[in-house]
C-alpha cells in the first residue's frame, strides 16, 4: 500500500466533491419549483425558505462517484458493498418521506429495524456477543447503534455547517484508519465509502457551512447518520472486542456526546420525564447553543464542533495504533475526562429560554425556566414541561 492517495482515492474524492458541488444548486432550483422548502416559523432562525435537498445530492455524489471510478470484479466479493449503499437509500427514502409529511418515531424505528435486517442478510452487523441463536442479541445492539447515531446526526443538526462538517471529519477519520500502515491492516472497501462520503460532505458544505443556502433536511442527517453508523459497523477493527467498541464511539463522539449530554441536562432540570419525552423533545439547549450562550457566535459555535470532531478523530487514530488495553484505555480514559469537564462547563451556559417547537395547537408552548432557577412544584414543573414537546412525529431536535 503506498502511503499517498493513489488513483481509486484522489479520483473519488475530487469527483464526489465535483458532482455534490454541482448538484446542489440543481437540486435547490428543482426544490423552489416544487415548493419543497424549509419556511421560517416557530423555532426557526431562518429568515426565508431554504431548500432541503442536501442528502439527495449527498447520495447522489457518493453513489455517483463510486459507479464511475470503482471496478467491480463480482457481485459475492462486494456484496456487503453493495448492501450498505441500499441500507443507506432506504434511510434517504425515510428522510425524504418525513421532510414532507412528518412520520411517527415508532414507524420510523421499525423502518431502521426493517433497513437493520437487510444489513444482516448483506453480513452487516455488530459482532461483539459470540455463539448466540439467530445471532439476535447482535442485531439488537446493531438496530441500537443505528437509530442512535441517526438520531444524533439528527439531533445536531441545528446549526449551518454543523452535521455536515462533523461528519466529514468522521468520514476523514475513517479514512485515515482503514488506509492503514501497510497492505495487510488496510481496508481497501471501507477507505472507498469514507473518501467518497468525504469529497461529498465537502462539496455540500460550500452551501451550507454559513448562511446556508440549502440544507441538509432529515433526508440528508438521516443518510449521513445511517450510513457513518453502518460503515463503522463494516469496518474491521481489531481482534480486540473492547477496542472494536470503543472506537466507532469515539469517533462518532461528538454527536453522541451532544444528544447524551442534552438529554441528561433536560432529565435533570425536569424537562422531559420518561422515554417517551426524551425522544420527542424539540428544544435549543444543544452544545452548540450552549455555546452560543456563552457568547460565542454560530459560525464559532460550530467551529468549537469541528474542532473537537477533530480531536476526536486524532484520539481515535492514537487508538488503532496502540497494543492492548495497557495502551489505549489510558487515551480513551483521558478523552473521556475532557469530555466530562466540558459537560460540567456546558451545564452552567447561561441559557435564559429554551425555545421548543409548539406542539400543534392554537397555543404555543412556554419557555422553561431559566437553568439554576429556584424549583416550581413538581406538579407544576410536569406541566410545563409537557407543555414545550415538540411534535411527537420528530425522532429527535
Amino acid at each position: 500500500m503506498k502511503t499517498l492517495l493513489n488513483h481509486p482515492h484522489l479520483g473519488l474524492l475530487i469527483l464526489s466533491w465535483w458532482i455534490a458541488d454541482l448538484a446542489v444548486p440543481i437540486l435547490c432550483a428543482l426544490s423552489r419549483r416544487l415548493g419543497a422548502l424549509d419556511r421560517p416559523r416557530g423555532h426557526k432562525a431562518q429568515e426565508r425558505p431554504v431548500p432541503f435537498v442536501g442528502g439527495i445530492a449527498i447520495f447522489v455524489a457518493l453513489t455517483g462517484s463510486l459507479a464511475s471510478v470503482l471496478r467491480f470484479t463480482s457481485v459475492e466479493a462486494s456484496l456487503a458493498f453493495f448492501g450498505l449503499l441500499l441500507g443507506t437509500l432506504i434511510a434517504l427514502i425515510l428522510g425524504i418521506a418525513d421532510d414532507f409529511r412528518p412520520i411517527n418515531a415508532v414507524v420510523k424505528l421499525l423502518a431502521l429495524a426493517a433497513a437493520t435486517l437487510a444489513l444482516a442478510f448483506f453480513g452487516i452487523h455488530v459482532q461483539i456477543i459470540p455463539h448466540t441463536p439467530g445471532d439476535i442479541p447482535n442485531l439488537i445492539l446493531t438496530l441500537l447503534w443505528i437509530a442512535g447515531t441517526t438520531s444524533a446526526l439528527n439531533s445536531i443538526d441545528n446549526m449551518d455547517g454543523a452535521a455536515a462538517g462533523v461528519s466529514a471529519i468522521a468520514a476523514g477519520s475513517t479514512f485515515l484508519i482503514a488506509w492503514g500502515e501497510s497492505a495487510e491492516t488496510a481496508q481497501p472497501w471501507l477507505s472507498f465509502l469514507t473518501i467518497a462520503l468525504l469529497g461529498a460532505c465537502l462539496g455540500f458544505l460550500r452551501y451550507n457551512a454559513r448562511n446556508a443556502r440549502v440544507y441538509l433536511g432529515n433526508n440528508g442527517s438521516f443518510l449521513l447518520g445511517f450510513s457513518l453508523a453502518t460503515t463503522l459497523v463494516f469496518a474491521r477493527w481489531s481482534e480486540d472486542v473492547l477496542k472494536s467498541a470503543i472506537l466507532p464511539c469515539v469517533i462518532l463522539s461528538v454527536p453522541l456526546y451532544d444528544i447524551a449530554l442534552t438529554t441528561y441536562l433536560r432529565w435533570r432540570r425536569g424537562a422531559v420525564r420518561s422515554i417517551r419525552e426524551a425522544i420527542v423533545y424539540c428544544g435549543h439547549d444543544h452544545v452548540a447553543h450552549r455555546l452560543v450562550a456563552f457568547g460565542l457566535s454560530r459560525t464559532q459555535a460550530v467551529g468549537v464542533l469541528w474542532g473537537l470532531g477533530l480531536l476526536a478523530g486524532g484520539i481515535a487514530l492514537a487508538i488503532t495504533r496502540t497494543k492492548g488495553p495497557a495502551g489505549y484505555l489510558p487515551i480513551a480514559a483521558g478523552y473521556g475526562a475532557i469530555l466530562v469537564a466540558l459537560a460540567c462547563v456546558l451545564a452552567r451556559a447561561p441559557i435564559r429560554e429554551i425555545t421548543a417547537e409548539p406542539a400543534p395547537g392554537p397555543a404555543s408552548a412556554p419557555a422553561l425556566p431559566p437553568e439554576g432557577s429556584s424549583p416550581r412544584s413538581p406538579r407544576r414543573r410536569r406541566r410545563r414541561a409537557g407543555a414545550t414537546l415538540a411534535d411527537p412525529h420528530a425522532i429527535r431536535t
